[in-house]
């Protein structure tokens, strides 16, 4: 496993996400033991992008940013995939690789950055999934090329970046200033125009899901500061609020996504044969 700095305007950058992941105490499988409410969502999208290639069982699936990742086993287990994933980061590629061995699957996990990877595996790929990356990166378009590399003619590209020209920018910006300074904001336009620019054939572009707050964090924060203990109780008071919006969702369906309160910008896109 290789491993190079990018210069392609990462905004993050590694240290950031090592220091992350080692400060998590604990990895979750996503739909151990059931899927949460958000990622019924996310897997409903993901259903949607692979129904594109047919039966995925035995295809090749790769994750970009899968430091950590939870959906690694769920890609093998509920699609039947043979499963890669990538990341930059030492501690996230560990903790991924714990995890996936925990849930008793064979994962590959390739320690690199994403615009200099191994070119063993350039072009080898029918699905790809990123999943709050590409919105760190100074340019967009030039990321889904990037990301577009590693993906056969034909091949598909599921995107999910959180929608900072909303209302969940703002509650960054406004309650955690460093952590929305690492993020493009990303609408659907933008979205729709950077795959166009990247020469990619977009098939979804549009926002997901009525209303998520948790998405907003104090990460980065001094935890000892009266702002941030007063932030965290607003942060719980904010995942209470989703949480009735979802049990309200359960008895009257999903409301509609919008471009102001939907957390999630998504797009499904295919590689041009």
């Amino acid at each position: 496993m290789g491993e190079t700095e990018s210069n392609a305007g990462d905004r993050a950058g590694r240290d950031l996400w090592n220091n992350l992941w080692a400060s998590k105490t604990s990895s979750r499988e996503v739909g151990s033991p059931k899927l949460r409410h958000w990622e019924v969502q996310y897997a409903a999208f993901f259903e949607e992008a692979f129904s594109l290639l047919g039966d995925t069982r035995g295809k090749r699936i790769l994750e970009i940013g899968a430091g950590d990742s939870g959906w690694l086993p769920y890609y093998a287990k509920h699609w039947g995939f043979n499963v890669t994933g990538l990341d930059y980061s030492p501690v996230g590629c560990q903790r991924a690789a714990e995890l996936s061995k925990r849930a008793g699957v064979d994962v590959e996990i390739i320690l690199a950055d994403m615009f200099a990877p191994p070119p063993a595996i350039d072009g080898t790929f029918d699905a790809l999934v990123s999943i709050g990356v590409i919105e760190h990166y100074e340019d967009t378009a030039h990321t889904l090329q990037a990301l577009a590399r590693f993906v056969r003619p034909g091949g598909v590209i599921a995107t999910i970046v959180p929608n900072i020209p909303g209302l969940q920018g703002w509650l960054f910006r406004k309650f955690n200033r460093p952590f929305y300074d690492i993020h493009v904001p990303i609408s659907v336009n933008d979205m729709r125009v950077a795959h166009e620019k990247a020469g990619l054939d977009l098939v979804r572009c549009n926002n997901l899901m009525s209303l998520n707050l948790g998405v907003f964090n104090i990460v980065g924060l001094d935890p000892a500061r009266l702002s941030t203990k007063a932030k965290r109780l607003m942060l719980l008071g904010f995942i209470v609020i989703s949480r009735l919006v979802w049990k309200l969702e359960s008895v009257i369906g999903n409301l509609p996504a919008n471009s102001y309160l939907s957390p999630y910008v998504v797009a499904i896109a295919r590689k041009r044969a």
